[in-house]
């Protein structure tokens, strides 16, 4: 093999946000070895391929304004007029958020990209390869937060819009809403096993497990995410290439991501958005946006809505989380569906045929487990089971062990990745004041890029993903355009936005 690609491919694996099957404390440094399997896949090859932001009021939704907490960038007055100058002066945002517009997205994903990263394996005379990851970053234990600025924030906050309130970086977890939303990834097993699975129903309550799956993860969750800067991205490669995962904010007003995910028998994708809503004692988060799964071996499609998520007693008493609503998850190929109720911490639900016959009963919590249960045999099955946390992750916002890896520190990475957010990284680490100070900095650059845009008529589009029309719901809504793990591997990050 060449050795352009042994340094590509070691480099891309010495970087990826990997996440361990094996049991262990979240801080061990592991050694993993390649499969056997993918090398002797990797042996039969014989061909390497080449490798809008909203109004200034409503930047963000954490600020450091409150007059109980200090002021940290009284000291440091920041000059919008020249900071627009130099934006200027340096490299202009264009069309698609690239220093050059004249130069087309690549829009080509015809061969599968995981695929890609598999024919990029490194061999040394067909022995296995030993890969050491770096040491886990644990993040730092929660920092608490006065009542003083919990009560002036609530004030403010009441009837609006979540997105459009500011929050001290005090209610923040140090992760960004797309490494949040990875989360999602946590039990992918399921659609392994769903992929696995011959019977069409059988194979509908497996993908069912999977879309109750992460709302196990909120559980103790009650910091909010960073909210990604427009153009930023993230990636999550399984150490066992069972999958690769990319995100890209897409839209900041009102905050949109889209995600993209290959697996080796399936494919998911969604356009993550949401209403939002202070009611004073509690708070609802409304989902608007659907999660996709296509699996390879028939290119059955199923698509599924979010129920709402409720935090409660925000005022007062101990606070805690709620999942409501109906979500109904259904097969665009044989009209199959299953519904999901979700009422106070169960869950219930049916799996249902084409002619809306009930064949499969769904029961659990959804926090900890669903059954499945035939109708006519009353034969109950176990189709998932939340994991056990560490024991430090009430200490640590909550984490799981899968969330703590989030946002361990890589490199080759795109420079756009949420890894390499100051602000977010310096606030992990628990230097409150100079997270705030990186914060600031970075809103008034994303601000001066935005007037810019609006003074020159530059209508922004993401780098990675366009807008398209699903052939099997008609919605129109961000998909994946391809070429990001080709650039990755290359590490050749061309027309990419300066965010940090």
């Amino acid at each position: 093999m060449e050795k352009k690609h042994e340094t590509l491919f070691r480099h891309l694996v010495n970087s990826s946000c990997i996440i361990p099957d094996q049991e262990g404390t979240p801080d061990q440094e592991a050694t993993y070895h390649l499969s056997r399997n993918r090398r002797k896949r990797a042996q039969d090859k014989e061909e390497i391929p080449d490798t809008n932001h909203a109004s200034d009021e409503t930047d963000d939704w954490y600020e450091v304004d409150n007059d109980d907490f200090v002021d940290v960038n009284t000291d440091q007055a920041f000059d919008d007029q020249k900071h627009e100058n130099q934006w200027q002066e340096s490299s202009p945002p264009a069309l698609n958020g690239q220093v050059d517009a004249e130069k087309p997205i690549e829009n080509n994903i015809e061969e599968s990209e995981l695929e890609l990263l598999a024919k990029s394996t490194m061999y040394d005379d067909g022995a296995i390869v030993s890969i050491e990851f770096p040491d886990q970053m644990i993040p730092s234990e929660k920092v608490t937060t006065s009542l003083g600025q919990f009560f002036n924030l609530i004030r403010s906050a009441i009837g609006k819009e979540l997105w459009r309130v500011t929050m001290p970086i005090h209610f923040n977890e140090p992760l960004s809403l797309m490494q949040r939303i990875c989360e999602d990834l946590e039990y992918v097993n399921l659609l392994n096993k769903a992929a696995e699975c011959k019977d069409s129903l059988r194979r509908l309550a497996y993908v069912t497990a999977f879309a109750v799956s992460p709302f196990s993860t909120t559980i103790g969750r009650h910091n909010k995410p960073f909210n990604p800067l427009l153009g930023e991205t993230y990636e999550l490669v399984d150490e066992n290439l069972d999958y690769c995962c990319f995100c890209e904010q897409v839209s900041h007003h009102p905050p949109i991501l889209a995600i993209h995910c290959e697996g080796r028998t399936w494919k998911f994708w969604q356009e993550y958005k949401f209403d939002s809503k202070f009611r004073g004692q509690f708070l609802r988060l409304s989902p608007t946006g659907d999660v996709h799964v296509r699996f390879k071996d028939n290119q059955h499609h199923y698509s599924w809505n979010r129920p709402d998520t409720i935090v409660h007693n925000l005022l007062l008493g101990s606070m805690w989380a709620d999942q409501d609503g109906v979500a109904k998850i259904i097969n665009h190929q044989t009209q199959e569906s299953s519904t999901m109720i979700y009422e106070s911490w169960s869950k219930v639900g049916d799996v249902k045929d084409s002619n809306d016959k009930i064949n499969l009963e769904l029961n659990g919590m959804w926090d900890s487990h669903l059954n499945c249960v035939t109708v006519s045999g009353r034969k109950t099955e176990r189709l998932w089971t939340a994991a056990n946390r560490p024991s430090c992750s009430a200490k640590m916002y909550g984490f799981t062990k899968f969330a703590m890896k989030l946002n361990q520190r890589q490199e080759g990475v795109c420079p756009t990745d949420s890894r390499c957010r100051p602000d977010q990284r310096l606030m992990e680490e628990g230097n409150i004041i100079e997270a705030s100070k990186e914060k600031h900095r970075l809103e008034e650059k994303q601000r001066a890029a935005r007037r810019y845009r609006d003074n020159e008529h530059i209508e922004y589009k993401p780098r990675w993903f366009d807008i398209k029309t699903d052939a099997d719901t008609g919605k129109s809504y961000h998909m994946y355009s391809g070429g990001y793990w080709k650039a990755r591997l290359e590490q050749n990050f061309t027309n990419i936005p300066t965010l940090f």
